[in-house]
């Protein structure tokens, strides 16, 4: 498999320059942007006309890629407030009353805390309408802790942009809550509630909370509750800084975070159950696809959403129309759809830890993986099959350590060890998970022996982490880089797996001068 026989591969990468580039150097206004479009469009529709000339080709991939960085510059301008007259930042608002409909599920702490989409002000009697993101932090009451997405409320007070971090080496709040869009926050003094949302969202996050309340019953131990909700929900609320730190530490914490292995393994039971009705009659082949994406996507939806679970349920998506339908299915190509839909929904995505981990993980697998898997053979099953796993977390690994290393600066060097039994115990809990919540809906009885197996099953895999955790080798790993560190360990990356490929010179000439930059940085 070749990305450079998926065609939507340079237009994500042109469409993530110009959202990151833009983010940071706006210099351009929308109606520039829109008139460079318009003069490469122009030169683009000959060059796609002659797109069996190889001397066209090349020309057309550069054009393509200037378009998707120009249309990824204007996607991003929407965006910002800069050239919006109705952004909150261009909007002098000192003090008054504030219309907002929150857009997350609030987080109870000291305070009630949610995140609201700016709708309108009512400053001095009069209203104007408005655009942006605020945070705002509400007083624990009935009310208050009965709040939820979509519901439309009144705060009074007033609004202050989010200050910089005072400290070089503190944590930067602006610049997180930026790559967010939200750049300010609501200081309420008293807030009423104007419309309750009550739509197919906070129904489903209503059944997610009975799903825990059905974990709760059977998981009756504290770890192995927040690790059971954790991985069968994606609710990591229950996770106390102890279990973080262990999982995190021993290179596990993507099995906590749902994503693509979670997806896959739902799609893989859907697909396994439907294949049982081996028909190619068109209705029959048309509703397994909807039922297929149905149940992913209440997965999805379940599970609450995250970059790399809405990533993991658009390809598998894809993948399962390409199957269902038998056409080839290239990996890169459903990735890079993916990751095109979610940064047209929301550009900011790009700077989210999670989507970043996920994107180059699964990419660095379907790249990697087949090579590394080749360097050994195994004739017994047994043997073999360790070491497709421990391939895999190697090919994963080896793609998305450097930007570990940046966010987290710790490389997990026993990710070798919890690879050999993370994934098999995952797709086991998270399959009994889903068992039992079917049984729970027939006999208590039944419930309580799935339950009792579901929890012997997590016990084992916490246990499993903390052995792990004890080895010396975790004391290892440390290592702080800045963001030219994490650009210049990838260039290496890529410089020894092209010269591995080719066997050319110019890569290790160009791995030693990426060394000797590296050291200068440093």
């Amino acid at each position: 498999m070749n990305w450079k026989e998926a065609p939507l591969v340079r237009p994500l990468i042109g469409f993530s320059l110009g959202i990151v580039i833009y983010s940071y150097y706006p210099l351009l206004s929308p109606h520039i942007l829109l008139l460079l479009i318009g003069l490469l469009l122009l030169f683009f529709i000959p060059f796609s006309l002659n797109a069996l000339d190889l001397q066209h080709q090349k020309y057309s991939s550069s054009l393509t890629l200037s378009l998707f960085f120009l249309l990824g510059c204007l996607h991003t301008c929407a965006f910002l407030g800069l050239y919006n007259p109705l952004h909150i930042e261009n909007q002098n608002f000192k003090t008054g009353r504030i219309i907002g409909k929150i857009i997350s599920t609030p987080k109870i702490n000291k305070k009630v805390q949610v995140r609201i989409a700016l709708q309108g002000l009512i400053q001095n009697e009069k209203k104007q309408n408005t655009s942006g993101k605020s945070i705002a932090f509400l007083e624990i009451d009935k009310l208050s802790k009965n709040l939820g997405y979509g519901d439309m409320i009144l705060i009074r007070g007033k609004l202050d942009t989010i200050a910089s971090s005072q400290h070089t080496s503190g944590f930067d709040f602006k610049k997180y809550y930026a790559s967010k869009g939200i750049t300010h926050t609501a200081q309420v003094e008293d807030w009423t509630l104007i419309e309750k949302y009550d739509g197919l969202y906070n129904i489903i996050l209503r059944q997610r909370q009975h799903l825990l309340g059905i974990l709760k019953k059977h998981l009756k131990t504290e770890n192995e509750y927040a690790v059971g909700a954790a991985l069968c929900l994606g609710n990591k609320d229950f996770l106390s800084d102890e279990i973080k730190n262990k999982f995190a530490t021993v290179g596990a914490m993507h099995v906590l975070a749902v994503s693509g292995l979670h997806v896959g393994i739902i799609f893989s039971m859907l697909f396994t159950f439907l294949n049982i009705f081996k028909t190619r009659n068109k209705f029959w082949v048309v509703l397994k696809i909807l039922i297929t994406l149905l149940g992913i996507w209440l997965f999805v939806f379940l599970t609450g959403g995250s970059p790399s679970v809405l990533r993991a349920g658009i390809m598998f998506s894809f993948i399962t129309i390409s199957v269902y339908i038998r056409k080839y299915k290239n990996t890169y190509n459903t990735l890079a759809a993916a990751a095109i839909l979610l940064l047209v929904y929301d550009p900011y995505l790009i700077y989210d830890v999670g989507f970043q981990l996920s994107f180059t993980a699964v990419a660095g697998i379907v790249y990697l993986h087949p090579k590394i898997y080749a360097l050994l053979y195994f004739k017994w099953m047994i043997p073999d099959y360790l070491w497709q796993i421990t391939s895999v977390g190697i090919a994963a690994q080896i793609a998305t350590f450097p930007i570990g290393l940046y966010y987290f600066h710790h490389l997990p060097v026993n990710f070798l060890f919890t690879g050999l039994f993370v994934v098999p115990f995952a797709f086991i809990i998270l399959s009994l998970g889903i068992l039992l919540f079917i049984v729970q809906l027939v006999s208590s009885t039944l419930a309580a022996a799935v339950g009792y197996t579901l929890y012997l099953a997590i016990w084992t895999n916490n246990a499993l982490i903390n052995l792990v955790f004890l080895l010396p080798t975790n004391e290892y790993g440390s290592l702080h880089i800045g963001g030219m560190g994490m650009i210049i360990t990838y260039l290496i990356i890529i410089s020894v797996d092209r010269y591995m490929s080719t066997a050319r010179v110019t890569f290790v000439l160009l791995s030693l001068g990426t060394i000797i930059l590296t050291l200068c940085t440093f």
